[in-house]
């Protein structure tokens, strides 16, 4: 069993259905529009979703009691329904997927994976002063008549002058000054301050520490290697000895695979078919998107849908039947193979010995479906045809 079904157990119940889609970005202070860097992500990371939702930090979680499993039976299948009764029988032979695309998402992915890594360890300056254009490591607090704000104090964050967007000033009073200093700067928050209308037009103090500029990257190769196997050796594959040129074979394989999957997943829910959709296939859809993002993000998916994308009750109604035709698509492949879940196989999918706590949290019909949904997609590798485009 691979690795995948972790990420279809809690992200891919509903991210194609808000592909395109664009919210509102929630941005503190001290950046005028747009914070621009990030902390770099774990390299054993999946790829997510690119699906913009509410950030956890600014929506209260709320108590509500979840049950993926409603609408299934416990072999993972949707209730009162025979999905084989109402699809023919499926021809996957016509569902095409563009190997290009796949070779190109894996590679993506593999730089991504690498810039993380080496990221990590920048080359650091710390004996001279800071110029225009210059990339720092700096920490701050910022205040307002003399009390430390809120989204105004960092350990550590990294800029770049005159190209990360902060308070207008903010940056440009950091030239001169050099790694190890601490000092004051002086700034007005624009007026208005979307990010925080309550911060508009006041003046700010930030005591400012310069940590160290950046002067680039290591390369990563096998002194790189090397010198951070420890953060290499816990990715799926790796072997003490490995290079650099094996890791990177690796990591390509790794999301080569992962893309394989995701675009076979994709191609097949797209088969489309002028069948009355039953009303529990949409019911389930409903009710397990709403699961996932209640526990995610603390709103359901049907609010989500109205209050930040402001889609009509008939959208929300329309993502739903989309959703549907995809789960009719599986169920009947799942149906005509006739196959139930081994107790091992729950094991498997839930990386745990004593699966209770998952069964428990997800009920056993939603784990089962995603191990069929898992079974399919190794089988419909074989059964879709690649294309070079």
């Amino acid at each position: 069993m691979k690795r995948i079904i972790a990420f279809f157990l809690i992200l891919l119940v509903s991210a194609a259905s808000l592909a395109g889609c664009k919210g509102g970005e929630t941005t503190e202070a001290p950046t005028g529009t747009e914070e621009t860097t990030k902390e770099p992500e774990e390299t054993t990371k999946a790829p997510s979703s690119e699906t913009t939702v509410p950030d956890e930090s600014t929506t209260a979680p709320v108590e509500v009691k979840l049950d993926y499993s409603k609408y299934l039976d416990e072999y993972g299948f949707i209730e009162g329904v025979v999905a084989m009764d109402i699809l023919p029988e499926l021809d996957f032979s016509t569902v095409e997927v563009k190997a290009s695309t796949i070779r190109e998402d894996a590679n993506k992915a593999v730089e991504t994976v690498l810039g993380n890594l080496t990221q990590k360890y920048p080359k650091q300056v710390k004996d001279r002063a800071v110029k225009d254009g210059d990339t720092l490591y700096i920490g701050y607090v910022g205040k307002m008549d003399g009390v430390a704000f809120e989204g105004g104090t960092t350990d550590g964050t990294e800029v770049t002058i005159g190209v990360t967007q902060y308070i207008d000033g903010f940056l440009d009073q950091l030239i001169g000054h050099k790694p190890g200093e601490t000092f004051d700067i002086n700034v007005n928050f624009p007026d208005p301050y979307q990010p925080n209308p309550a911060y508009s037009g006041k003046p700010a103090v930030f005591t400012i520490t310069i940590h160290y500029i950046i002067d680039g990257y290591p390369e990563f190769d096998d002194d790189f290697v090397k010198d951070h196997w420890d953060d290499m050796k816990d990715f799926p594959g790796a072997e003490s000895g490995m290079n650099a040129q094996d890791l990177r074979k690796l990591f390509f394989e790794y999301y080569y695979d992962y893309y394989v999957d995701t675009e076979v997943y994709s191609a097949v829910s797209g088969m489309k078919f002028d069948v009355e959709i039953p009303q529990n296939v949409l019911l389930y859809v409903e009710n397990a998107d709403n699961c996932t993002y209640q526990e995610q993000y603390g709103i359901n998916f049907t609010d989500l849908l109205k209050q930040y994308y402001g889609y009509t009750d008939e959208q929300v109604k329309e993502v739903f039947k989309e959703e549907g035709m995809r789960e009719l698509i599986f169920q009947t492949y799942y149906e005509r193979a006739g196959w139930k879940v081994e107790e091992s196989e729950y094991k498997e999918a839930t990386q745990e010995d004593d699966n209770t706590e998952s069964i428990e949290k997800f009920g056993r019909g939603y784990i089962a479906r995603y191990v069929m949904l898992e079974r399919a997609l190794d089988e419909l590798r074989e059964k879709v045809t690649f294309i070079e485009d």
